[in-house]
């Protein structure tokens, strides 16, 4: 038998919402971008457009603007609309997507980042 490798789904991360009209919006996010759901996201400054978390950016996506609720995969050519929860909610730390090399220090800044929008850390039910 091979073994089966599930990838992260919502309910994995997000535990708590107040009505979805108001803890989501509608994002567009940059082009080339292969993003699953829990990934934390960063918000280019000069576009508006999101994409994930980049530590060492310069271009506003190195600051803490929310995360992905559903995937987001597009072209290099183009861009999509995704959604994200970007206030008033209880998420489940350790199961978010994280840039590759975050520290614990990173993602502690981070979560202090998220709670500043409103969006609180429980690892707990």
């Amino acid at each position: 038998m091979y073994p089966l490798t599930e990838g992260t789904y919502l309910g994995d991360w997000l535990k708590w919402e107040t009505d979805n009209l108001h803890s989501r919006d509608v994002i567009k996010v940059v082009s080339g971008s292969d993003l699953s759901t829990g990934t934390v996201l960063g918000k280019i400054t000069a576009t508006g457009d999101y994409g994930a978390l980049d530590l060492d950016a310069t271009d506003g996506s190195q600051h803490v603007a929310g995360i992905l609720i559903n995937a987001a995969h597009t072209e290099s050519a183009g861009d999509a609309l995704a959604v994200a929860l970007v206030r008033d909610a209880n998420i489940c730390a350790s199961a978010l997507v994280w840039p590759v090399g975050a520290t614990a220090e990173d993602k502690a800044a981070a979560l202090t980042a998220l709670e500043a929008l409103g969006i609180v850390a429980r690892e707990e039910a």
